[in-house]
């Protein structure tokens, strides 16, 4: 699914902006009942000092996801590419799709908003759209974009009663969040996306990617000839490698690869993971 790109700079950041803006729903303080402070997923996430071993919680995410997302994901820039100061291919586009109108500006264009911002409402098409349901605008698409509205989930992931599990590799036992085997359906109640799920994921993804009518995610004709650069093809996979990937897989966890060895229903129920003898994570997500 090779790209030759051989015009301006702008061009190629453009791409790579939608490229990899995926989806919009989240991170807006201006929205009651949602919590929008990115810093709160930062404190835990920024990287994996050994303050949570008694957890071994490095053991079940990477506790670096934060730093790759800033210094390295090019979704941190999706918003920062649909400002004419900053990109030319937007500053030629907001000139074509203003059509004479003085006021017009791209960066506060629904249609550009769903994907390219951390969009609360994405359904709407609200012309104040970004003065009611955009937040923190300069990180463009953030954490809670893809893991999902951060209302009641994102203190009782960390904050929830500790429970004895499983022995370490000295026979000791150790606690571990309860949140961390809750069931999907549990945790999609309290506005937590089941991304492990790899249709989960893949419709998040292909919802800006490709486009989603119903969450106004098109790009138009009118956008296309306006200079929007055209969307390549999508495969899950290779979209996931190139993010690039801030997560673990199964088996580069060990809280997880220990937990589908020694309990492989309750893994494949709550985490869709395999005994490593039996793993596929990566064929399922083609599939």
């Amino acid at each position: 699914m090779g790209i030759r790109v051989s015009r301006s700079k702008g061009i190629r950041l453009l791409i790579l902006g939608c490229l990899l803006a995926l989806c919009s729903s989240t991170l807006s303080a201006q929205v009651e009942g949602t919590n929008a402070d990115v810093n709160a997923c930062v404190k835990c996430h920024k990287s994996d000092d050994g303050s949570y071993t008694d957890t071994r919680s490095g053991q079940f995410v990477l506790l670096t996801e934060s730093t790759t997302w800033k210094e390295k994901d090019p979704h941190a820039l999706a918003f920062a590419q649909i400002l004419p100061e900053n990109n030319p291919v937007a500053k030629r586009m907001q000139t074509l799709l203003a059509n004479g109108d003085d006021k017009y500006r791209i960066a506060q264009d629904y249609r550009c908003l769903t994907c390219h911002s951390s969009d609360t409402s994405p359904s709407s098409a609200d012309l104040k759209k970004k003065d009611r349901f955009v937040a923190e605008e300069k990180l463009g698409v953030g954490c809670a974009v893809c893991h999902g509205v951060q209302t009641n989930w994102q203190d009782d992931h960390w904050k929830g009663a500790k429970v004895d599990s499983l022995p370490d590799e000295t026979g000791k036992t150790f606690k571990f969040y309860k949140w961390r085997t809750e069931t999907p359906a549990f945790k999609a109640k309290a506005g937590m996306r089941d991304l492990r799920n790899p249709q989960v994921k893949a419709d998040l993804c292909a919802s800006c990617h490709v486009g989603s009518p119903e969450e106004n995610k098109v790009v138009t004709h009118e956008m296309y000839a306006a200079g929007h650069p055209p969307l390549p093809p999508m495969e899950l996979v290779t979209f996931m490698e190139g993010e690039p990937r801030h997560w673990g897989y199964p088996s580069e966890l060990k809280f997880l690869s220990d937990f589908a060895n020694r309990k492989p229903k309750e893994a494949w129920d709550i985490f869709h993971i395999k005994p490593e003898k039996d793993e596929n994570y990566l064929a399922r997500h083609v599939v």
